[in-house]
């Protein structure tokens, strides 16, 4: 298993909203902001957060139950936000306000509300012939 199939796995329910295909595609606009920190003995991913496309979304912020409360995500989400601002792109997030513990994070490191939007979700279909 590779980084981004282990990160997959780690979405739990949520990785049906995704496919690994999606995650992928994100991984590969530009690797540059992509972040993970993992476990030294297992090499299992405890925290991770990327840029979604090219603009400066950001997002795939998620961290392994065991290892919240730590500031892994805060510290991810600090180091994208630094390089997407260095590199002229206004870093921004969509996240649900159910979604408590990731806005807590964007919010510790200087992200303010700005708006309400509508959230549109796709998924991709395969077919066989």
């Amino acid at each position: 298993m590779n980084d981004l199939d282990a990160i997959h796995e780690m979405w739990g329910v949520r990785k049906n909203d995704y496919t690994i295909d999606v995650l992928r595609d994100w991984y590969n606009v530009d690797k540059k902001y992509a972040f993970g920190i993992f476990c030294k003995t297992t090499g299992a991913p405890l925290s991770n957060c990327m840029r979604l496309s090219y603009s400066g979304w950001i997002g795939v912020l998620q961290t392994a139950e065991s290892a919240r409360g730590k500031g892994y995500a805060k510290l991810l989400v600090k180091k994208i936000a630094k390089l997407l601002a260095e590199d002229s792109i206004e870093p921004c997030i969509d996240t649900p306000e159910f979604n408590k513990a990731s806005l807590a994070v964007f919010r510790s490191v200087g992200f303010e509300h700005i708006y309400d939007c509508v959230v549109q979700y796709h998924t991709r279909t395969h077919k066989t012939v």
